[in-house]
Formats: structure tokens, sequence, C-alpha cells
């Protein structure tokens, strides 16, 4: 992070209107300015996680809200030494609203709030990430137990997505490391990224949600509740990745099992799981465009 540069033209140390302070006030509220003994002893545990695989950062657990926001404005101010420098070469400012090509002061003005609007998201998405490892962590060390590795893959896939990273990113080293379990290798994340980016080009997810509702309230002649067929939908969709996913080592065919066993709690036989299993197949990977 750039730190104690000469002073800069636009610097936020004196807020000069009122997007300024609320950019300053978002950072200071994102701070921690107290800390339990346990949670200390957690955030160094991650920040060293953090420094061990050479993740750069703007947030990091622990900081106070002044902390965070002079880092915050080191990012800024390289930003903006790139703006003055008319370097516009890393924003797209088309789509904004009032952006001029040819008139440089308009542009630079909107390049800056993108520049600000990219700190602040930026920071939430890393607080996200970095936040789930510690939940995850607390997790390990109340229960004893370690995410499975399906799960695993999917949250990093999650994480690296929000960050616009990538598996060969040291965010996926540090995430690997951070939430424990069995290591999961960057070509099961890339995979998974690819299989999301796929669906999300498919069409709306959501929609595809309410089809595979509406299939099991017809398979099941509609005798479930509410949460009956959410826990349905959400065992169906694990048992179908699972089979896409190959699921042949032991913790996978356990995992396997026990959502069958849910199932069947419910009162579906195995003939019903299986049509169920085999409609979220057809409907994921059907275009939403699709003629029916």
């Amino acid at each position: 992070m750039t730190r104690r540069e000469p002073p800069l033209h636009g610097e936020f140390y004196r807020p000069s209107s009122n997007l300024d302070q609320e950019w300053v006030n978002y950072l200071i509220a994102l701070g921690e300015e107290e800390q339990s003994p346990g949670l200390r002893e957690a955030n160094l545990r991650v920040n060293s996680m953090l420094d061990k695989h050479e993740v750069d950062t703007i947030y990091r657990p622990g900081l106070s809200g002044e902390e965070l926001l002079e880092r915050g404005r080191g990012v800024l101010n390289s930003g903006l030494r790139r703006l003055e420098s008319n370097d516009f070469s890393m924003l797209d400012l088309s789509a904004y609203e009032g952006y001029r090509n040819d008139d440089l002061e308009l542009k630079r003005t909107i390049a800056r709030q993108v520049i600000m609007y990219q700190i602040l998201e930026r920071v939430f998405m890393e607080r996200s990430a970095i936040g789930v490892s510690l939940v995850e962590m607390a997790s390990r060390t109340i229960t004893g137990d370690t995410i499975e590795p399906m799960r695993k893959i999917v949250v990093i896939t999650e994480r690296l997505l929000d960050l616009k990273e990538t598996p060969s990113s040291p965010w996926f080293k540090f995430l690997n490391e951070a939430l424990g379990g069995e290591g999961v290798s960057s070509g099961q994340v890339e995979k998974e990224m690819n299989a999301q980016a796929a669906a999300n080009k498919t069409g709306d997810q959501d929609a595809k949600f309410l089809k595979l509702l509406d299939g099991i309230f017809m398979e099941t002649g509609g005798g479930l509740s509410d949460d009956q067929m959410l826990s349905v939908a959400g065992s169906v969709t694990s048992l179908a990745t699972i089979e896409e996913m190959g699921g042949q080592d032991h913790k996978e065919r356990l995992l396997y099992s026990n959502y069958m066993a849910e199932l069947k709690s419910i009162g579906l036989s195995d003939q019903q799981i299986t049509e169920l299993i085999a409609a979220h197949k057809e409907i994921m990977q059907k275009p939403n465009n699709a003629e029916e």
C-alpha cells in the first residue's frame, strides 16, 4: 500500500465534500476498535497467513478505523496520481451518467468517484473473505469439525469470484489454508468457477430454483411444508452436485448417504429422489430461453 507520500491535490485528509466524508466514514466504520483476547489471537493467525501467502489487501482483521482509512487513502492516492497523468487505462467510465470523453475535468471527477467506490467494494469483499475464514476457524475450535471438501471448493469459488481473483492468485492459497480441512486443488476450484460462469450465462438462477420447487411440489403431491420443500431442494442440489463431480472418495460417499437419509426421513422414496435429481440436472443445464 502507498504510505507517507508527498501531499496530493484532492487527498482525503480534509474531506471537501459530502461524498468524501461519506467515504471516510464508511472506512472508519469498518475498522475494529475493541477485540476480545480470543478474537485478537484469531486475527493474528489470519494476518500471519495473509503475510505468508503474500496477499495484498487493504483490509486486515484487527485494524482500527483510522488504520483502515490510512490504507484506503494510500490506494486512493495511487489512483489519483494516475489520473493526474491522464492515465485512465484501468477504468471503464463509459457507463457512467454524464461521462464525456472530451471533457477532461469531468472525466477526472467521474474517475475519482469510481476509484473511491472500487476501494470500498474491495474492502467489503476482502472483509467478507477474511470473515468467512475466521468463522470457520472458530467453528473448528468449538466443535472440532472440519469443512467438507466440496463445501470448501464452493466457498473458495464464491470468495474468489467476489474478489475478482483467479485460482492462481495468493488469495486461493490463503483460503485453502485458512478454511482448514483437506487441501483442494486450484484445478478443482477453476472447474467450479467455470461451471458457475457457464450457469450465469444460461439465465436466471432464481427462476431455475423456482422451477425445481415446482418439480418437488408435483413429485410429492403438494404434501410438504415450505420448510420441507426448501430442505428437499437443498439436499437434491447437493446430491446432483456430488454425482456431477464424481463423488468417489469416502467423505463424498458419506455425504451422499446422509443427504439420501435426510430425504427419506421426510418421506421421499428412492424413485422420487432419483426423479428429482434428474429433474435438477435438466433444469440447471437448460438455458432459460430454451423452448419448452
